[in-house]
């Protein structure tokens, strides 16, 4: 089955190593990304991470030397997630040998589709955005400092799994990366609210957004989302991402529904690849109900 032609940032080594945190990138036959060896935390054991936030989906035919190739590293079980925005054939990746589910919806702008008209009150909170702030190109390589501070911040208010705790070096080395860019509001010298964006041809993904708590406050996000879709959503999709797990779920559903026109489905792509050492682990730490059973959604 054809995939998007247009590269994703997310399949590249470069995107790969600025996940340091999480583990060692390493490339497997048959995939079209690394992946990410993460130590297994109370054991000697290790398993595989496609990108995160997502990927491009492996093709069909190179999934079962692919999954031979994930074998042979000797880890206990792999995971990846596949961007939205590109047809997938789940039925070939299954009849593969692996397991693909849906995992949750994504929110998306699409020009051709019908944008829902906006309440009365994100009228006002669009009005009063635009009265404030003056939406800037984010500069990755001049911001970054910024930017980690922060999604420190971010850390600090909201309880982040380990995926997307992200740490001191990865906007650093995401300035590094193609296709990364963003927007951002400033007040003077001062670096207020950003959102990082990955360019990927007729597609714009929504890597994180981070903010002052005044940010919250004063509405630039919804200033930030207004000229996103302003400067690239008359002629690409927005992929503007899902939303967490947690207190904070139903405010971020809320707010990007009122941007987005429809919802893709992400699905997760999962293999046991040491059936014995998964159970072993799974026995005595870990949440039966999540993937890897062995781990839980804060690691």
């Amino acid at each position: 089955m054809p995939v998007a032609a247009d590269p994703l940032p997310y399949d590249s080594l470069a995107y790969a190593q600025s996940l340091a945190y999480l583990g060692q990138a390493q490339s497997i036959p048959g995939l079209p990304w690394p992946v990410t060896r993460r130590t297994i935390p109370n054991s000697d054991h290790f398993d595989l991470l496609g990108p995160w936030p997502y990927g491009s989906p492996p093709d069909p035919a190179q999934a079962p030397a692919a999954l031979a190739a994930l074998r042979a590293t000797g880890a206990v079980t792999f995971v990846a997630f596949l961007r939205p925005d590109c047809p997938v054939d789940a039925p070939g990746l299954q009849a593969a040998g692996l397991n693909v589910v849906m995992l949750k919806p994504h929110f998306v702008y699409d020009a051709g589709e019908t944008l829902p008209e906006p309440s009365k009150k994100t009228r006002y909170n669009l009005a009063a955005a635009h009265r404030r702030w003056t939406v800037e190109t984010l500069d990755l390589g001049a911001h970054w400092p910024a930017l980690t501070a922060l999604h420190d911040e971010l850390g600090q208010r909201r309880q982040l799994s380990r995926i997307t705790l992200l740490d001191a070096n990865h906007f650093e080395r995401l300035a590094e990366v193609p296709g990364a860019t963003g927007l951002c509001v400033t007040d003077g010298n001062e670096l207020v609210a950003a959102l990082v964006v990955m360019e990927a041809g007729a597609t714009i993904h929504f890597h994180t957004i981070v903010g002052h708590e005044r940010a919250y406050r004063e509405r630039a996000f919804y200033a930030l989302y207004a000229e996103a879709v302003r400067r690239w959503g008359s002629d690409r999709r927005l992929c503007m991402g899902g939303v967490p797990s947690g207190a904070d779920g139903a405010g971020v559903e809320k707010f990007k529904r009122r941007f987005a026109t429809s919802t893709r489905p992400l699905l997760m792509v999962t293999a046991i690849l040491d059936a014995p050492a998964c159970a072993e682990l799974a026995a005595r730490q870990g949440a039966a109900w999540f993937f890897p059973p062995y781990r839980t959604p804060a690691e």
